[in-house]
């Protein structure tokens, strides 16, 4: 609040409290929120798990080769990213030949160093995420989000698989 709030405050006999006499505002530092993983096709058409990572930030995404390792069920996996543009979401591509048949555990290490868009800041510490990636032969709703854009509802609803458009318009 400002001092001219506080005093007609004082002036009008209204308390505030003492803890509203220096308001201090923090911006929340660059991490990474969440991330999902599901079955999908990749580009030559072998099953891959894309894995949707979340930050609250924009960063680019070609930094996180270097800044990022996956395991899939205790294993260390590569990846391919699949952004080129910077954003708050990017999608990166396991080849999931190796697993799928049981559930598996994706964790997700992101090292320090990573940079927002377009400014100076870099992470200064480590962060982990992890999901339980349901077997590739079960499809799962993982999670319902709802809200509004552009003053429309919306309900996404996640899955395990991907789901073709297509496939949808019988359902």
């Amino acid at each position: 609040f400002s001092k001219k709030v506080l005093a007609n405050a004082e002036n009008k006999k209204l308390y505030l409290g003492d803890e509203y006499k220096e308001l201090k505002f923090h911006t929340e530092y660059l991490a990474p929120q969440d991330i999902n993983g599901f079955w999908a096709r990749g580009k030559n058409g072998g099953i891959v798990v894309r894995v949707g990572i979340n930050f609250n930030y924009s960063i680019d995404p070609k930094q996180l080769k270097n800044l990022l390792k996956i395991k899939v069920g205790g294993d260390d996996a590569t990846f391919n990213i699949d952004n080129t543009d910077a954003g708050q979401e990017i999608f990166i591509s396991i080849n999931a030949a190796k697993f799928g048949k049981e559930q598996s555990l994706i964790k997700a290490t992101f090292l320090k160093g990573i940079q927002i868009a377009g400014g100076d800041y870099k992470t200064d510490q480590d962060f982990e995420l992890s999901q339980v990636l349901p077997s590739r032969y079960e499809l799962q709703i993982t999670d319902v989000v709802s809200g509004y854009k552009e003053n429309k509802g919306f309900a996404q609803i996640i899955t395990s698989q991907e789901i073709e458009p297509e496939n949808l318009q019988n359902a």
